[in-house]
Formats: C-alpha cells, structure tokens, sequence
C-alpha cells in the first residue's frame, strides 16, 4: 500500500503540534494534522489504510511485512 499525500483541506490548528493558522489535511473520522505531523509523525496500517499518530495505536509487522494496527490484528485473530 503506498503512503498517501498530504492533500490541504483548509487553514486551522494542528492536533497534533498545536500549530494554528497552518495548511491542515483532516484524516477522516480522526484529526486535523498539518503537512510536517502528517509526514513525520503518523504511520499507516497497511492492511485497513487508516492513519494513525504515532503512540496512539499498536502497529505488528505481519509476516508479508505490512504494518498492521490494532484493530487490524484483532480482526484477524477472531
């Protein structure tokens, strides 16, 4: 799965910095992050494709060698 963009969707404060007045992308259902913690300081899961800030959620590396989150382990193991 290949990393998404940063794609602005308008101004506003990071959630994750607390930068306001920045160029800001909005993951869905989740933050507004600005283009520098959107690039260094969230991770993909590779199977779903959701982002997630770094800390926030456990990653596994599958045995295929995708990232995987969490929820993504836990579904597979039901």
């Amino acid at each position: 799965m290949e990393y998404p963009k940063f794609h602005a969707d308008g101004r506003g404060k990071c959630e994750i910095c607390g930068e306001e007045d920045v160029e800001v992308c909005v993951i869905p259902e989740y933050i507004s992050v600005c283009r520098s913690c959107f690039e260094n300081d969230m991770t993909l899961c590779e199977v779903c494709g959701q982002m997630w800030e770094d800390g926030a959620v456990e990653f596994t590396e599958l045995p295929d060698g995708r990232l995987a989150c969490e929820y993504c382990v836990e579904d597979m193991e039901e």
